[in-house]
């Protein structure tokens, strides 16, 4: 009985540092969010202005010439 009883506490030691361990703190989580966020928007408005930035095929060889290559 008293192994039993010894088990029951074990687990349910193990199972509460579990559950705490796996707890977050939702400031923390919103803060990198707010992070994330802005660096993807950045990284979105970047790839915006070079793909815009390139020019169409049909420009490539009047720029070629423009260069005088």
């Amino acid at each position: 009985m008293k192994i039993q009883s010894l088990l029951i506490s074990a687990l349910s030691v193990a199972f509460l540092a579990t559950l705490i361990a796996c707890g977050g703190n939702s400031e923390d989580t919103s803060d990198e969010s707010a992070e994330f966020d802005a660096a993807k928007e950045e990284l979105i408005h970047k790839i915006e202005e070079v793909t815009y930035k390139i020019p169409t095929p049909t420009e490539v060889p009047f720029l070629i010439e423009a260069t005088g290559a």
